[in-house]
């Protein structure tokens, strides 16, 4: 015979039902990649940036691209992914400039002390 606490939990009882989270999409496509290396190639060489893809097999931090200034060691900024957005941020902190639509305007939106010279061939 069962206790009267254990029929009121069971008729009281639900089954909670887990929604799995949809992740953002993190990875960077072909043609943002070829936009990246486009946007440093195009620099003059005087003071050229350069870029880094990095792959992340981790899904929640993703594919990201750093931007090193001027032969310099370490990265300056950095250009994530966040579903349709492109996100823009300081390597060496917190800073964010902010998230855009295109990998280009991501890159075109880092600071000028920051970005390659334009070459004749930039569009």
């Amino acid at each position: 015979m069962a206790k009267a606490g254990e029929n009121a939990e069971r008729s009281g009882s639900a089954e909670i039902i887990p929604f799995p989270i949809r992740p953002k999409h993190r990875r960077l496509d072909a043609q943002d990649r070829m936009v990246a290396l486009h946007w440093a190639e195009s620099a003059g060489r005087a003071h050229a940036a350069r870029v880094a893809i990095c792959e992340e097999p981790d899904p929640d931090i993703g594919d990201f691209v750093l931007v090193y200034e001027d032969g310099r060691p370490w990265a300056s900024w950095g250009v994530s992914r966040e579903g349709a957005r492109f996100v823009v941020w300081g390597a060496s902190g917190p800073d964010m400039i902010g998230r855009f639509a295109s990998m280009r305007e991501a890159l075109d939106a880092i600071p000028e002390h920051s970005r390659p010279e334009r070459g004749a061939c930039a569009s």
